[in-house]
């Protein structure tokens, strides 16, 4: 039978909650950085992983997946 528990602790929640803001706070330095460089649209292309790193950090910290 499946088992309903996460499998990750109180702990593990604010780990992945706290790495999930750095994440969401680098990427945000690293655009912040691209338009003061004014630098074309296709390097903006390299923030999107690291926005999906911080989305899924936040998922799984907050659904304890």
């Amino acid at each position: 039978m499946a088992s309903v528990a996460p499998n990750i602790g109180d702990d593990g929640v604010v780990v992945r909650l706290r790495r999930s803001v750095y994440a969401f706070a680098g990427t945000l330095l690293l655009v912040a950085v691209f338009e003061r460089l004014s630098l074309g649209l296709a390097w903006y292309l390299i923030a999107v992983p690291a926005f999906w790193v911080a989305f899924s950090l936040a998922y799984q910290g907050l659904f304890k997946t």
